[in-house]
């Protein structure tokens, strides 16, 4: 046959990387450049492959496995394909898919995978090109919770950017995003089809903010966010560390009326935009972090984790009108999310202080400083 590989038995810790495969098989042939049976904790890392008449990389029934890095371009059918099922617990991530399913088949894509695919996460790919983005295909079974599609660039590509065609139902979780646009009404109808769920969604192609859909409640602008972390480096001591961000899942926030739903990363600042002070104190302010939107309030209904390295044992404060700031005094009982979310209320924060990092717990966003303070001596008259 003229597969360029092509196994059929039960492949255990099966390899294939650092390929270059090139026009395989002749017209109207279904040649692929890797047709692969039964891989269990297999890796496809690191490929080139250019020209095949049809899938780039086919596997079928497919456990613990990696399909990374690869660059596939000019495939008659999918770009990589999951086919039959069980597949289960493996990552597709990082490829790069130009020019796929030139076929133009409805039901592929750079990506496609059947429906009863379990834990598999499809993620920072650049699908850019293709007729068709990611799908689902229209076979029998159903999609199931833990299929992920995120943090990829879906872009320029002909048809669809996700498409969700399980016969048996179940909603795709393709939220993270970046569809070439910052536009929901441009990423909806011809991007979306199916029963697929998009919103957050980055705004830029950097893909650091994010936007929602918005939904208006008692004059205020809501929005709905999956599970999602925030990062940025922060320099401590000559090295540099990371900030984090943790929204855990179901998260619902609130702005103003006028806000879009748009929600940055955080983002270190030189100085604080209203700095502590505090009577018979000299403040030093250390840290300035901004989350959210510059100027807009934001509160959750659940506790945000904010983790900050290396400020262990200094005080924590914030502001977000540009003329107030309000240092957080409350320890945190305990360092979970179940504590944080029983015992804050909306827009309340405390703090717990966690080997060399300090810990934000709070149900808003804004600008937080962490900083020191020193008393001023203290002077006596003479009599």
């Amino acid at each position: 046959e003229k597969h360029a590989v092509k196994t059929n038995a039960n492949n255990d810790n099966f390899i294939i990387r650092d390929n270059i495969v090139t026009n395989v098989g002749t017209a109207g042939g279904l040649w692929t450049g890797f047709q692969i049976f039964f891989l269990q904790n297999g890796q496809v890392t690191n490929n080139i492959i250019d020209t095949t008449t049809y899938a780039g990389i086919n596997l079928d029934t497919v456990t613990g496995s990696i399909i990374s890095g690869n660059t596939i371009s000019n495939t008659v059918s999918s770009g990589i394909q999951l086919a039959n099922s069980p597949n289960s617990n493996s990552v597709i991530s990082d490829n790069t898919i130009t020019n796929a399913n030139t076929g133009n088949s409805a039901d592929k894509g750079a990506i496609a995978i059947y429906p009863n695919s379990n834990d598999v996460t499809i993620e920072n790919n650049i699908l850019n090109n293709n007729n068709n983005g990611f799908a689902v295909r229209n076979k029998s079974g159903v999609v199931a919770s833990n299929v992920y599609v995120k943090n990829n660039k879906i872009e320029n590509n002909n048809g669809f950017g996700v498409k969700n065609l399980a016969q048996g139902g179940g909603t795709l979780d393709a939220t993270n995003n970046w569809w070439g646009t910052d536009n929901e009404t441009e990423i909806q109808a011809p991007l979306i089809d199916g029963n697929v769920l998009y919103s957050p969604w980055y705004i830029s192609e950097d893909m650091t903010s994010f936007g929602a859909t918005v939904t208006e409640v008692d004059g205020e602008n809501e929005v709905e966010l999956p599970e999602m972390e925030f990062t940025a480096d922060l320099e401590v001591e000559n090295e540099t560390k990371t900030i984090t961000v943790s929204i855990p899942t179901g998260t619902t926030v609130t702005g103003s009326s006028d806000w879009t739903g748009v929600i940055n990363p955080p983002t270190v600042k030189e100085t604080a935009t209203v700095a502590p002070s505090t009577a018979g104190f000299t403040s030093t302010v250390s840290k300035v972090i901004e989350v959210g939107l510059s100027g807009e309030r934001l509160t959750f209904d659940k506790a945000v984790k904010i983790v900050i390295p290396g400020e262990f044992g200094k005080k924590v404060g914030y502001s977000y009108d540009g003329s107030t700031f309000t240092e957080i005094t409350t320890v945190c009982g305990e360092n979970n999310q179940t504590w944080a979310n029983d015992n804050l209320l909306e827009g309340e924060d405390c703090y717990y202080n966690d080997g060399t990092d300090l810990i934000v717990w709070t149900k808003h966003f804004t600008e937080f400083v962490t900083y020191t303070q020193t008393a001023l001596p203290t002077t006596t008259g003479a009599a």
